[in-house]
């Protein structure tokens, strides 16, 4: 398969896909992708793999559009850890700056909203399947 390969724009290293087996507990390796195309830019290689030039590792958040409208679908799901999410370390609560305390109230509110946008979605997706087991009952 032709891999879309994301190189670090610190390091200038090539991304290193990782996988995790879900079924042998701590079998995990990482691969070097090989592919006709190398980027630094998110955005770019989603719009590759959409116009179907080969395989990317992405983070579900950056795909879920995508992967909900069916533009993209998931290979090798049962290799493909959860991302438990990022976090941020501050010193202290106490004297807190207003710019970092204002960061953070805007990432518990973006992290909330995705979070009814999710479980909106598997509602519907529920939904669907039921109406689709029962029309195939009929």
């Amino acid at each position: 398969h032709n891999c879309l390969c994301y190189r670090h724009t610190t390091s200038g290293a090539i991304y290193r896909w990782e996988f995790t087996s879900s079924e042998i507990e701590g079998h995990a390796f990482e691969v070097e992708p090989q592919g006709s195309v190398v980027t630094n830019d998110d955005d770019g290689m989603i719009r590759a793999a959409l116009q179907g030039i080969g395989l990317i590792q992405h983070q579900d958040i950056a795909l879920r559009e995508h992967l909900t409208a069916g533009t993209l679908v998931r290979v090798l799901d049962a290799w493909c850890k959860p991302f438990p999410g990022y976090y941020l370390y501050t010193p202290s609560r106490e004297q807190m700056p207003a710019k970092v305390r204002a960061l953070m109230d805007f990432l518990v509110e973006k992290r909330e909203h995705l979070a009814r946008d999710m479980a909106k979605h598997e509602v519907r997706s529920s939904a669907l399947k039921l109406r689709k087991s029962r029309t195939n009952r009929a």
